[in-house]
């Protein structure tokens, strides 16, 4: 018997796209990664050194850090809204240079 793989696929609706992941599970929050991680504690550190070098770097490495978790979440997120999250954030971060 032959089976024709794409009758077999449920189609996927927009709805079902921006919430879930392809397994159909709800995604709005997920453990972060490596670059979250960094702007984490880049802020944190730049928050408590009061030195103005130190401070300066820490907001810098912290910016490339949100700079790379953004666009990784905007070509690779699970769903359309951590897509749209990271476009957000990047936009964010672009208007705040020009402010």
């Amino acid at each position: 018997m032959v089976y024709n793989y794409k009758s077999m696929v449920r189609k996927r609706s927009f709805s079902d796209k921006f919430w879930h992941d392809k397994n159909g599970k709800f995604v709005v929050w997920q453990k972060p990664n490596l670059f979250l991680w960094i702007w984490i504690v880049a802020t944190v550190m730049s928050i408590i050194m009061n030195t103005n070098a130190v401070e300066r770097f820490m907001v810098f490495i912290g910016g490339i850090a949100i700079i790379i978790w953004s666009i990784m979440e905007i070509y690779s997120g699970v769903n359309y809204f951590r897509r749209l999250l990271g476009v957000c954030v990047l936009m964010l971060i672009i208007a705040s240079r020009f402010l």
